[in-house]
């Protein structure tokens, strides 16, 4: 796969009502393979999300620690703040429940307010989405799949009254008829989850 994001951050008013907290998502590859050639890119064997945080205006970073640390692929991750809470949920593709890596789902990892700890993920799909729109063709993946995933967290400040938008595209939940031919279309898609 190719591994290709950029920072997200958000920040978190704690409970003193003074102190901003910031906290920065990333993917990063940990070994790469070989280099596809049409595209120019390294092939990454093993991608994570990382994180890190700041407590003084970005003048001093925590150590970069991984999102989720289970196997396969983690990453185009997605950051945004219950401002109602102080909870920060972090979205991203995450390839664990597949075997070979090579399907995926949509994860969310959240951050209790007053603390920078990461919680337990929590898969926010079910329905593994391939990398492509065949996942029997050899094709570059990139061809077919189309790197977006963002999200936002609102609440009224109450348990069970948050929720976590994540928007998506998806080639794994549809199929459309092309030449004639029944195969799985791309679309976007909005998930909605309740905490």
């Amino acid at each position: 796969m190719l591994i290709f994001s950029s920072a997200r951050h958000a920040n978190r008013l704690e409970a003193d009502g003074k102190t901003v907290t910031t906290f920065v998502v990333w993917d990063r590859c940990k070994a790469y393979f070989n280099f596809i050639q049409e595209a120019g890119y390294p092939t990454c064997l093993d991608a994570d999300v990382l994180m890190s945080t700041s407590a003084d205006g970005g003048n001093t970073w925590s150590a970069a620690t991984a999102v989720n640390t289970n196997v396969g692929h983690q990453f185009l991750p997605a950051i945004s703040t219950d401002d109602s809470t102080g909870t920060v949920n972090i979205v991203y593709y995450d390839t664990e429940a597949d075997f070979l890596h090579k399907r995926m789902l949509v994860a969310l990892n959240q951050i209790a307010p007053g603390t920078t700890k990461v919680g337990a993920p929590v898969k926010v799909t079910t329905t593994l989405i391939p990398w492509d729109a065949d996942p029997n063709q050899t094709a570059h993946p990139v061809d077919f799949f189309d790197f977006h995933l963002g999200m936002k967290a609102r609440g009224m400040g109450t348990p069970g009254h948050s929720r976590v938008y994540t928007s998506f595209t998806s080639t794994g939940d549809r199929r459309g008829v092309y030449k004639g031919q029944s195969l799985p279309e791309q679309n976007n898609n909005l998930q909605l989850l309740l905490y």
